[in-house]
């Protein structure tokens, strides 16, 4: 698993590369104020993990490289978690890209920084579910049923745009720990559903 994932990252060094550039010029969206601060958390994360896991998952489908994965000495099992590891990356490292350049453009703007982790915890909660329902759809079927999950993402956007401001007040009220808990519920889930993906007919099935 460790060489599997060491390897990934070292062929698509090129696309982490995009990946974090496209989320640190989607971070600036802040120079607008902090109403969008919920917007570049969720958007940071879903940029990176679109241009590492999505591309790898696309460079994946042709019949030609899964027989080739499937001729190395992996499992399917170790292939669908390594993805997974990577979007748990992703998402770590595009929420840091998000609060990072918050909290700069706020110290440059008015020597105040900002950091909600009630809103944190909540966009890393959306990540994951949408980071599952995408590997899930890809290793379950194909590449082509993935094509219209960006389009949650965008509704979600659009929603946060419109409403943002309100969402945070919300989330903001509840309990940290409630948070920490669905969190570590969504996580377990996670786990459940991609380890029994494994064990079922994929495209990878041997």
């Amino acid at each position: 698993m460790n060489r599997l994932l060491q390897k990934n990252l070292h062929l698509n060094k090129k696309n982490i590369i995009v990946g974090i550039f496209l989320s640190f010029f989607f971070a600036a969206i802040n120079l607008d104020g902090n109403q969008y601060y919920s917007v570049s958390l969720m958007m940071c994360p879903a940029l990176l993990f679109n241009a590492v896991v999505g591309k790898m998952c696309y460079m994946e489908d042709p019949p030609a490289t899964q027989q080739f994965l499937l001729s190395l000495p992996i499992s399917k099992r170790q292939i669908i978690f390594e993805k997974n590891i990577l979007s748990y990356l992703c998402i770590i490292t595009g929420l840091l890209i998000a609060n990072i350049s918050n909290i700069f453009i706020n110290l440059l703007r008015s020597g105040e920084i900002q950091f909600q982790v009630n809103i944190n915890i909540m966009m890393a909660i959306i990540l994951i579910i949408y980071n599952t329902v995408y590997i899930l759809l890809n290793y379950r079927f194909d590449y082509s049923k993935t094509r219209f999950t960006p389009y949650i993402l965008l509704l979600l956007m659009f929603f946060l745009f419109k409403f943002g401001n309100n969402a945070v007040d919300v989330i903001s009220l509840r309990k940290p720990i409630l948070l920490v808990g669905v969190m570590a519920m969504v996580i377990l889930l996670n786990y459940l559903i991609l380890n029994a993906v494994t064990i079922t007919k994929t495209k990878l099935a041997k």
